[in-house]
């Protein structure tokens, strides 16, 4: 079972793929998905990153939380 986390605060230019590298490093990485409106297309500046692992989902969120 995979730990699914929301991210927060993401620039709108980020996507999937921005956000994926700056997790697979921290763990067995699953997915990464940045939210987007549906009229405009523009990031709604949140995702969600699935990692394997929890104490891997921990680590990253210790790494990456500032």
């Amino acid at each position: 079972m995979s730990i699914k986390l929301y991210i927060g605060l993401q620039p709108w230019l980020t996507d999937g793929t921005q956000l994926q590298e700056m997790f697979e490093f921290h763990g067995i990485f699953v997915s990464a998905k940045i939210i987007r409106d549906h009229i405009s297309g523009r990031s709604r500046e949140f995702g969600f990153v699935e990692i394997e692992i929890l104490s891997d989902a921990e680590n990253a969120v210790n790494a990456l939380d500032n």
